[in-house]
């Protein structure tokens, strides 16, 4: 087995962080504005039907907190494939 140069495999390893760390911006960016798009789209079809203020607020409280915990799912799939990844190498 050929020996790797210290300099090359930190270069590498940091490469390899930076990547990821960008795609993880990129993921985050994209299901802000999907979370954004579903509350405002999920808020103007409520008020359409004729709720009072309690309904709708319990509605976007339920309505936020699915989605981020579906956000963070996400987010710990991602971490995890990313650290998989990484051990890899």
């Amino acid at each position: 087995m050929a020996k790797t140069d210290p300099d090359k495999e930190k270069k590498q390893r940091r490469e390899f962080l930076k990547q990821a760390a960008e795609m993880l911006d990129d993921m985050k960016r994209g299901l802000m504005r999907e979370m954004q798009d579903r509350v405002k789209g999920e808020s103007e079809g409520v008020k359409d039907e004729g709720r009072d203020t309690y309904d709708l607020a319990s509605d976007e409280r339920d309505m936020l907190q699915k989605t981020a915990a579906d956000f963070v799912e996400s987010r710990l799939r991602t971490d995890k494939a990313a650290a998989d990844v990484h051990l890899e190498r």
